[in-house]
């Protein structure tokens, strides 16, 4: 992108952009001026500041003088601001805001060394905020990548804002898994304390609490979409157009924001779900510490399931994947097998037409979070074996179904347990899941035998189902480890 084609800065502020450049452009030892802010990022509107970096190496400094003297020639009163370095702190580390007959401009400086240093903290994890930098969060290192893989190069003679582009275009992993487990720990840690806030009516820590708690929400939504954070200013209506978000997030943070004093713990527990909303959505990434749901509290209910992000899950030697046509024989050979359909009290399935049509079934209730479906295959070969789901999910009560099938061939060799033992981790530490429940018919007893080794318990009361035609139908459950 070019100055000349950012359809939101009009021709007087492209104007002016550039002569203020050339302007600075004379200053010594400024190696590179660029434009950043809302006009770089597409996102300005007609009263948007403009903002521009000037970028210089820590041990050649410009003159702050001579700033101050363009920063005279430009303004059209006498409320222009120009600092020195390190003035605002040791991140925004100076600049100048001036008035100007097109509106406001700001300046940032930039110290090249520190943005390199910073770009080579990330790609191994590293990564701070400063809370006392700047309204309302802080400063997030992460600001200085945004910026240069937004920012509209000005003057680059010797290429560094090139390079620093280049350093900053890929999404370090392993920043995405710090920034997540760090967020998330502090989110968790935070709301550890909410309760107790409620109880004493102290409604200054706990709105601390809601927001601290949201800022690392948002932080590790962020991170978990690989999308350097640029600015807290509309962060959230951002988020929301990303791939991996609880849905109807903007919503739910303002429900949150909006407390009566009275009815505070419901904000306690909506803030608890989306915490529980976005663990899900790091498939593992993150595994939370602690359990809300102590006997001082009311209970919270287990997160809305989100499978937009679908959780591929893997043992030592299986992997537990998304379903596909390439399937399509083994969901047959599963489906048309006339014993294991009397004992599901299902129909045979009688062709390959109909495995296909089941398989694109399974797809549109994943889709509708209705359900969650693995192929099972082993780790060397893709070839489906057996299936496992999670389904039937009642939020409130924090219970889900589970279920699972092997070929035949496979049956009788530890296969099964290996799969159910990592849905159950998946279920309890991800999903915040209470108690998952199986229907296995009592005719088969490697099913029961295998629910009980696996630490099921028989269960006498109701819980919600669909069986209508399994023989002997038990209930067995399991509930969360204490």
């Amino acid at each position: 992108m070019i100055l000349k084609d950012i359809s939101s800065l009009t021709d007087a502020k492209k104007q002016l952009i550039m002569r203020l450049t050339e302007d600075l452009n004379k200053i010594e030892n400024i190696q590179a001026i660029a434009l950043g802010g809302s006009h770089a990022t597409g996102r300005a509107n007609k009263n948007s500041d403009i903002d521009l970096g000037i970028y210089y190496y820590e041990k050649e400094p410009f003159s702050i003088e001579m700033i101050k003297e363009i920063a005279l020639k430009y303004a059209i009163n006498d409320d222009s601001v120009v600092v020195g370095f390190h003035e605002w702190g040791p991140w925004v580390n100076g600049g100048a805001w001036i008035y100007t007959e097109i509106g406001k401009v700001d300046i940032i400086y930039r110290n090249i060394n520190q943005v390199e240093i910073t770009i080579a903290d990330a790609q191994s994890g590293k990564w701070e905020n400063h809370y006392e930098q700047q309204p309302p969060y802080g400063f997030t290192t992460m600001i200085y990548l945004a910026e240069c893989v937004s920012c509209v190069p000005l003057i680059d003679p010797k290429q560094i804002l090139h390079r620093l582009k280049q350093a900053s275009a890929t999404y370090p992993q392993a920043l995405k898994a710090s920034v997540v487990n760090s967020a998330l720990w502090s989110a968790e840690f935070t709301l550890a304390h909410a309760h107790g806030f409620v109880m004493q009516k102290d409604m200054y820590n706990l709105l601390g609490c809601f927001t601290r708690t949201l800022k690392s929400l948002i932080e590790a939504l962020f991170a978990l979409n690989l999308i350097y954070p640029i600015s807290d200013k509309y962060a959230v209506q951002l988020l929301s157009n990303a791939a991996m978000v609880p849905v109807n997030l903007e919503e739910k943070v303002n429900a949150i924001l909006e407390v009566e004093p009275t009815l505070a713990e419901k904000n306690v527990v909506s803030i608890k779900n989306l915490f529980a909303e976005v663990v899900a959505l790091t498939n593992g990434l993150y595994h939370p510490k602690f359990n809300f749901k102590g006997k001082t509290e009311s209970s919270y209910q287990m997160y809305q399931p989100n499978f937009l992000s679908f959780p591929v899950l893997e043992t030592d030697s299986l992997v537990l994947r998304r379903l596909s046509l390439n399937d399509a024989e083994e969901i047959y050979q599963l489906r048309s097998n006339v014993e294991v359909a009397a004992l599901t009290g299902r129909t045979p399935c009688v062709n390959i037409d109909e495995a296909i049509a089941y398989i694109g079934k399974i797809d549109s209730m994943i889709h509708k979070n209705e359900c969650i479906f693995w192929a099972v295959s082993h780790q060397e070969n893709p070839a489906l074996i057996g299936v496992a789901c999670l389904w039937n999910f009642d939020i409130t009560k924090g219970t889900v179904e589970i279920g699972y099938e092997l070929l035949e061939k496979f049956q009788g060799k530890g296969i099964m347990g290996e799969v159910i033992v990592r849905i159950l981790k998946y279920a309890f530490d991800v999903m915040g899941v209470e108690i998952i429940i199986a229907f296995p018919s009592g005719e088969n007893p490697s099913s029961v035998r295998l629910l009980k080794k696996l630490g099921f318990e028989q269960a006498q009361g109701h819980f919600k189902n669909t069986h209508l035609n399994v023989p002997g139908m038990l209930t067995y459950i399991l509930s969360r480890p204490t």
